[in-house]
C-alpha cells in the first residue's frame, strides 16, 4: 500500500459516515438558536402554552380531596383525545417549576418534532443528502402552530411521524407482535389530537397499498393496529354535540368561482409567518413585494422546487427501485397537501382552527423522507460529477437556508418581544390574590407578530395560587379534559366572552358589548386585571371596581370589586 494512500474498506467507512457528520454539525448550528430562544429567555410564552399549564395545573389539584377548583371545574376521566399533552405537562409540573416545564414542553413541540422527522428520513433513506434537506425540516418544525402554542396537535405530528418510521422499519416483517406495538404508539396519538390521529390511520394505509412487497400478511396486521385507535375514534366522535353534525367551512373564500380569490385562500394556508413584516436579510422585503409571500415562504418554495428539479434529473436505473418503494410516502404528502391548501378552514366554531395549515405541516413533514433522497451511496469507482443537477442541489440548500435564517432571527424577535411583555404583565400575579376570580382584559400592544403571547398568560395568575381565571376559554369546549360545572359559565367565559381589543381605539359597539356583558359577570369577579389604557373603558370598570388600583405599572393595572366581601374567596391579602 502506497504512503497516505486510504485503503478502499476505510475509504468507503468514511465516505459512509461523511454525511451524518455533515448532517449532525448542520443541525446542531440550526438547532442551537432554537433552544437558545426559548432557554435564556424566562418568559418565552406561546400564545396557547399557559392555558395548558393552568388546566395541567387543575387537573393536578382535583386529584387532591381540598382542590381550590371543585367548584368551578371538573376532569373527565373517558379517554379523550385531549389527553396527551395534559399528561405530560401534569408529570413535568410534579418535578420541576411551570416555567421550565413549559419549556420543556415548547422545546419537544419544535425540536422534539424535527428530531421525529430526520429520524423518519433516516429510517427511509439513510443519510445521503440529509443535510440538503435540514433547513427545510427546521422551518417545518418551528412553524406558526408552535408558537400559537398548539402543543396536543404537535405531540400527535410527533406519534404520526414516530408511526409511518416504526411502520417502514417493519414493513417487511409485519406481524403480530409489532402490530401490538403500532396499536401502543396509535393509542398514544389519539390521546394527543383526532386530527394526527386519523391522518396517521389514512397515511399508513396509502403506504400499505402503494408500498410494494410483504402482500397480505402485511396489509393485515397494519389493518388490525388500526383497530383501538378507530374504536376511540369512534367514541370520541359520539361526544360531538348536535350528534356529530358538523359544518364545513371555506372562511376567506368569498367566491369559489374568482380566481384571485382562491389565490388569497392559498396564501391563508401558509405555516411560516409568525411576524406581519420579518427582519430585512437576503432581500427579505423586495422577495416578499415580489411574491406577495412572507419571504420564508417564499425562499422555502424556492428551496424545494430546485429540489425536487434536481432529484428529477438525479434518478437513475439503479435507484429506480428505491423510487418505488417509497413512492407512497409522495402520495401521502401530495394528497395531504392539496387538502391543506384547497380544503375547509374547519368544520365548525367548536371544533378548533387553523386546520389547512395542520394538513400542510403533516403533509410537509411527510415529504422530508423523501424530498432529495438517494438512498445508495455514489460508488467509489464512480466520478464525482458536477452537473446540473448537483448545482440545482445546491442553490436549494441555499435558498432553503436563507429562509431558515430569516425565520430564527424572527424567533429571536418574538422570544425578546415575548420576555418584555409578559416580564411586567406577571409583575402583577402577587396583586390579583389567592382564592380569587379573577378575569383580564387585554387592550392589544403593538405587535409585529402574528401569535399574541399576552393573549392567555394571565393563566398563570392561577397556578399556586387557588384563583379561577375566567379567561380560560379550554373547560368550554367538550373535547378538553377539563370542563366547567355551571354552564351559564361556557355562554358567559366562552360563547359571548372577555374580549381582548386588538387596537387601541375600541369602537362604541365595542365598549357597548363590554358594559353588558360585564353587568352579568361582575358578580364573580373579584379582581379586574388591565393592560393598557382606555379612558371609556376605565369609565365603564369604575362602576363596579374601585377607581384607585391595588397595583399599577406602565401598562398594568389591577382592580378590586367594590363590594365588601371581595375579599372572602380565599384571602385575597396584598404581598
Amino acid at each position: 500500500m502506497r504512503q497516505g494512500v486510504m485503503p478502499a474498506k476505510s475509504r468507503r467507512s468514511f465516505l459512509d459516515s461523511a454525511p451524518r457528520y455533515r448532517a449532525i454539525i448542520v443541525v446542531t448550528i440550526l438547532v442551537a438558536p432554537i433552544l437558545g430562544a426559548i432557554w435564556l429567555h424566562r418568559w418565552f410564552v406561546t400564545q396557547d402554552g399557559s392555558i395548558y399549564l393552568y388546566n395541567a395545573h387543575i387537573i393536578l389539584e382535583s386529584l387532591k380531596s381540598n382542590s381550590p377548583f371543585q367548584d368551578y371545574y371538573s376532569v373527565q376521566r373517558a379517554p379523550l383525545p385531549y389527553w396527551g399533552a395534559y399528561v405530560l405537562l401534569g408529570a413535568l409540573m410534579s418535578i420541576f417549576s411551570e416555567r421550565i416545564a413549559d419549556h420543556v414542553m415548547a422545546s419537544i413541540a419544535s425540536v422534539g418534532f424535527l428530531a421525529s422527522i430526520l429520524w423518519l428520513r433516516h429510517r427511509v433513506a439513510g443519510w445521503q443528502r440529509v443535510t440538503l434537506i435540514t433547513p427545510f425540516a427546521i422551518l417545518v418544525s418551528i412553524n406558526l402552530l408552535w408558537l400559537l402554542g398548539l402543543y396536543n396537535f404537535l405531540l400527535g405530528a410527533c406519534c404520526y411521524v414516530a408511526a409511518l418510521g416504526f411502520w417502514w422499519s417493519g414493513r417487511d416483517n409485519f406481524g403480530p407482535g409489532r402490530a401490538m406495538l403500532m396499536s401502543v404508539l396509535l393509542v398514544a396519538g389519539y390521546l394527543c389530537h383526532p386530527v394526527t390521529s386519523v391522518l396517521t390511520a389514512g397515511a399508513l394505509i396509502i403506504l400499505c397499498l402503494v408500498t410494494p412487497g410483504a402482500g397480505w400478511r402485511r396489509a393485515g396486521w397494519t389493518l388490525v393496529s388500526l383497530l383501538p385507535a378507530i374504536v376511540l375514534t369512534v367514541f370520541y366522535g359520539s361526544l360531538i354535540p348536535g350528534g356529530g353534525e358538523t359544518s364545513v367551512r371555506w372562511t376567506g373564500l368569498a367566491d369559489p368561482l374568482s380566481i384571485r380569490q382562491w389565490l388569497i385562500y392559498l396564501r391563508a394556508a401558509d405555516i411560516t409567518p409568525i411576524a406581519h413584516a420579518g427582519p430585512t436579510l437576503f432581500f427579505s422585503r423586495t422577495i416578499s413585494g415580489w411574491s406577495h409571500l412572507p419571504a420564508v415562504s417564499t425562499w422555502a418554495v424556492l428551496g424545494l422546487i430546485l429540489l425536487s428539479i434536481s432529484g428529477f434529473l438525479n434518478r437513475r436505473t439503479a435507484e429506480a427501485g428505491d423510487s418505488r418503494e417509497r413512492r407512497g410516502f409522495w402520495f401521502a404528502a401530495v394528497l395531504l397537501g392539496i387538502c391543506g391548501l384547497f380544503g375547509p378552514t374547519d368544520f365548525g366554531q367548536d371544533s378548533g382552527g387553523f386546520l389547512r395549515q395542520r394538513l400542510l405541516v403533516i403533509a410537509l413533514a411527510t415529504a422530508v423522507p423523501v424530498l432529495a433522497a438517494r438512498r445508495r451511496p455514489v460508488p467509489l469507482d464512480r466520478p464525482k460529477r458536477a452537473g446540473p443537477a448537483n448545482l440545482l442541489a445546491k442553490l436549494g440548500f441555499g435558498a432553503l437556508l436563507a429562509g431558515c435564517v430569516i425565520q430564527l432571527a424572527t424567533l429571536w424577535g418574538y422570544a425578546d418581544a415575548s420576555d418584555q411583555m409578559a416580564t411586567e404583565f406577571m409583575q402583577a400575579k402577587p396583586y390579583a390574590g389567592t382564592g380569587q376570580r379573577v378575569a383580564v382584559l387585554i387592550i392589544e400592544p403593538e405587535s409585529d407578530y402574528e401569535p399574541k403571547p399576552l393573549l392567555h398568560v394571565s393563566n398563570l395568575f392561577g397556578i399556586g395560587t387557588g384563583n379561577v381565571i375566567w379567561n380560560n376559554y379550554a373547560p368550554a369546549l367538550y373535547y378538553f379534559p377539563v370542563q366547567f360545572r355551571n354552564a351559564s359559565d361556557r355562554t358567559l367565559f366562552y360563547a359571548r366572552g372577555i374580549p381582548d381589543f386588538e387596537q387601541q381605539e375600541i369602537s362604541q359597539q365595542d365598549l357597548e358589548d363590554w358594559e353588558d356583558l360585564l353587568s352579568e359577570i361582575e358578580g364573580r369577579i373579584d379582581r379586574l386585571v388591565v393592560w393598557g389604557r382606555n379612558p371609556q373603558l376605565d369609565e365603564i370598570n369604575s362602576e363596579w371596581f374601585d377607581d384607585a388600583p391595588v397595583f399599577e405599572s406602565e401598562h398594568v393595572r389591577v382592580f378590586m370589586h367594590t363590594r365588601p366581601e371581595a375579599g372572602d374567596h380565599g384571602g385575597a391579602e396584598q404581598p
